[in-house]
C-alpha cells in the first residue's frame, strides 16, 4: 500500500487494511463453504502485512544510508 497508494501507507491504516480485506475473506469461506475459516489466518495475515510494512521502511532507509 504504501508504494501504491502513499497517503493509505501508514503502519496503522496498512494493519486495519490488512485486517479488513483478510476478515472478508474469512467471512465468505465461512459463509459460501468454500475453504476452512480460522481466526488465526487473520492475525497471520495482519502480522505478515505489518511485517511487510516494517521490511519496506527498513529498506528504504537503507537506501537512503540512514540505517
Amino acid at each position: 500500500m504504501p508504494l501504491a497508494a502513499p497517503r493509505w501507507g501508514t503502519l496503522p491504516k496498512v494493519a486495519l487494511t490488512g485486517a479488513g480485506l483478510s476478515l472478508g475473506i474469512e467471512v465468505m469461506q465461512w459463509v459460501l463453504g468454500s475453504g476452512i475459516s480460522d481466526i488465526d489466518d487473520v492475525i497471520f495475515n495482519v502480522a505478515g502485512a505489518v511485517l511487510g510494512y516494517w521490511l519496506l521502511r527498513v529498506g528504504e532507509r537503507r537506501r537512503e544510508g540512514r540505517g
